[in-house]
């Protein structure tokens, strides 16, 4: 399992405990997974391209800071099958969790008169949601369901990325 990488995204690092820890953890899982005496250095200044043993590698990291968009470190042993972990604060989030959360905050805002409807079949309900409230709520859902049973990813999520794979293409 992979160590969490919240360090990653702290931007005043240098004297942030948080931040070595997670520089240790990254350390103690690379030098795990490719057992060798040296690594390749992620920090800003090194780029992955100069290697060098762990004091050495965590000296750059906590001086220099590490690359905030190398977010898969296959450099260093992670494999994509590999599953990640969760958080250090003790929230179960994970990163399809997150993104699901985002979904929510995009339909919110896409139908900001229905923000304060917790469902379409309230007790309190009396009359049958409106075709616009009815789409709201099949949006809702599909930002809810998974894309098969154990996935992290959502239907929507799934499919948003794709069109935003299609519209790159």
């Amino acid at each position: 399992m992979t160590p969490n990488k919240d360090w990653m995204a702290i931007e005043d690092y240098i004297n942030d405990e948080s931040y070595k820890a997670g520089v240790d953890s990254f350390l103690d899982f690379a030098f795990q997974k490719l057992g060798t005496e040296t690594i390749r250095c992620p920090c800003l200044r090194c780029l992955n391209i100069e290697t060098g043993d762990r004091d050495q590698v965590r000296n750059h990291l906590l001086v220099y800071g590490i690359v905030k968009r190398y977010t898969f470190w296959y450099h260093h042993g992670e494999r994509r099958d590999e599953p990640q972990s969760m958080s250090i604060d003790g929230d179960s989030d994970l990163e399809g969790n997150e993104n699901q959360d985002e979904m929510l905050g995009m339909l919110r805002d896409l139908y900001p008169q229905y923000n304060n409807v917790s469902s379409p079949y309230d007790a309190n309900n009396v009359e049958e949601p409106n075709d616009e409230a009815k789409t709201f709520y099949s949006l809702l859902k599909d930002s809810k369901d998974p894309v098969y049973e154990g996935c992290n990813s959502s239907r929507m999520s799934a499919l948003l990325k794709l069109l935003h794979i299609k519209t790159l293409g």
